[in-house]
C-alpha cells in the first residue's frame, strides 16, 4: 500500500444552507460557503473533483417553526442534489445542475454602481427580491 493514496474514491456531496437571519445584510453564511468550495465558489472545482454540492440561499424559510436554518420545504433542495449527484457520480450528460457565478465586477465609484458579470452554468440568475441581493 502507498501512503495518501487512498483504496477507492467516492464522491461527496454538500448543501450549502439557506439564509436565516431576516432583514439584516449578512443573511447567512457567506465565509461558511467559500470554504466549502475550498475557495473557488463553485464545485465541482480543480481541487475537489468528486464533490458537488446543491444552494439553497435562494430558498429560506424565516417562518420555519425550528428556525429558518431547517427550512421545511426539501424538495427543491432534494431536486438540486439529485441533479448534481446525476451529473457527477454517474457522469450523466446534459443535465443543468450548476447556475451562474459572479466572474466579474466593475465598480463605477462616480454612479455608485457594481455591475457582476456572471459565467458557467445553464440555470439564469432570478431575482426575486429588491430588497437586497447576495453573491
Amino acid at each position: 500500500m502507498v501512503r495518501n493514496k487512498p483504496l477507492y474514491e467516492i464522491d461527496f456531496l454538500g448543501l450549502q444552507l439557506a439564509p436565516w437571519r431576516e432583514n439584516e445584510a449578512n443573511l447567512g453564511f457567506p465565509i461558511v460557503r467559500w470554504a466549502q468550495t475550498a475557495g473557488y465558489g463553485f464545485a465541482p472545482n480543480p481541487k475537489i473533483p468528486k464533490t458537488f454540492m446543491a444552494v439553497a440561499v435562494d430558498l429560506p424559510d424565516f417562518q420555519a417553526p425550528q428556525g429558518s436554518i431547517h427550512p421545511r420545504f426539501k424538495e427543491d433542495i432534494a431536486y438540486r442534489l439529485s441533479l448534481a449527484g446525476r451529473a457527477v457520480a454517474y457522469s450523466e450528460q446534459g443535465l443543468d445542475y450548476q447556475g451562474p457565478y459572479p466572474s466579474a465586477f466593475h465598480l463605477d465609484e462616480r454612479s455608485h454602481t457594481l455591475n457582476i458579470e456572471f459565467s458557467y452554468g445553464t440555470v439564469p440568475v432570478e431575482v426575486r427580491s429588491n430588497d437586497g441581493l447576495e453573491v
